[in-house]
């Protein structure tokens, strides 16, 4: 069954080549025998929309269209003070925009004992980890690296209970035995504690050696949250040599504001969160697999779209009969 050839294919036509042929902007807001109203989330045939594929990668996006929306962006951002669950999302977008294949390598950077002179001001910590990846830039110049950074209590040692900032790299473009001679020494002059121990224990360098391990390394470490926090800690993850990170190439397909409304319904279904009325939603996947399939799930959307609808018909029809 074509969605398509329920509403007509006299309603469609070719925008431009960017992808099949869509619902034309002249008609009569119909699709099906139902007419579009506010039970389905104010959605309209004739607009605009978008979905947006990260080739090769796992993020795609689908975006009504933004003229029905007189309010675009969240507003400027206030001092950063501790990891929030906007902040964890965009990270999470990000490391899904890049090409799966080439995996990184991880690297983790933590602080002696010694360093608790230094830990009661942050620019100590963001100039430690820019100059980190200076050296490593320097010396390898076509690493790309994505950094997170925590604050935990310490568990052992002289200052047990007292926090401690250590962080998590994600380095691409540099092999795993390079990094193994090259971490723990680097790291330990940035440091500069002159502590023995930490050149032998501060640092961690492992392999990826799967996609799923990417999404482990996020999971784990990534998806934590933390709370406001007295001190200022500015940014809490960036990244470093960017133009060498493998970023996706993002495809644009056009399409109608109720072709992107029943996308969004699809997907919501799929990730089993509140369904609610989302302009525009990010949904990580395999794209490749979206792009050679979308009308499939557009399909699958406006099957619900129906069923919601014809649910909410039979209920206002059973409340004129009582």
């Amino acid at each position: 069954m074509d969605y398509k050839q329920l509403a007509g294919e006299n309603q469609y036509k070719d925008w431009g080549g960017l992808s099949k042929s869509h619902i034309s902007p002249n008609n009569d807001n119909q699709f099906d025998g139902y007419r579009i109203n506010a039970h389905s989330r104010n959605g309209e045939i004739g607009t605009i929309a978008n979905l947006t594929v990260w080739k090769r990668a796992s993020l795609v996006r689908v975006q009504r269209d933004s003229l029905k929306f007189h309010r675009l962006g969240g507003g400027a951002r206030g001092t950063i003070s501790g990891f929030s669950e906007n902040s964890r999302r965009r990270l999470q977008y990000k490391l899904a925009s890049l090409e799966r294949g080439g995996l990184p390598v991880l690297v983790t950077l933590t602080y002696p004992d010694s360093y608790y002179e230094k830990l009661s001001d942050f620019h100590n910590w963001k100039r430690d980890i820019d100059a980190f990846g200076k050296r490593v830039l320097r010396r390898f110049d076509q690493a790309g690296i994505v950094w997170k950074m925590e604050v935990v209590s310490r568990k052992s040692g002289l200052y047990v209970g007292q926090e401690f900032p250590h962080f998590h790299c994600l380095i691409w473009g540099v092999k795993l035995p390079d990094l193994l001679k090259f971490v723990p020494g680097v790291w330990f002059r940035v440091v500069a504690t002159g502590d023995l121990k930490h050149l032998k224990a501060g640092t961690r360098v492992e392999q990826v050696r799967s996609e799923n391990g990417v999404r482990s390394y996020v999971s784990k470490y990534i998806c934590k949250t933390f709370e406001r926090r007295q001190v200022y800690a500015g940014r809490w993850w960036g990244w470093i040599g960017k133009k060498n990170l493998p970023f996706a190439a993002a495809e644009c397909i056009k399409l109608c504001d109720f072709e992107a409304e029943l996308l969004i319904c699809a997907l919501v279904r799929r990730m089993s969160i509140f369904d609610r009325h989302y302009k525009s939603l990010f949904y990580m996947c395999d794209a490749d697999q979206v792009r050679a399939g979308w009308e499939n799930v557009v399909l699958e959307g406006y099957i619900h779209w129906t069923s919601e609808h014809e649910q909410a018909q039979n209920n206002t029809n059973q409340q004129n009969t009582d």
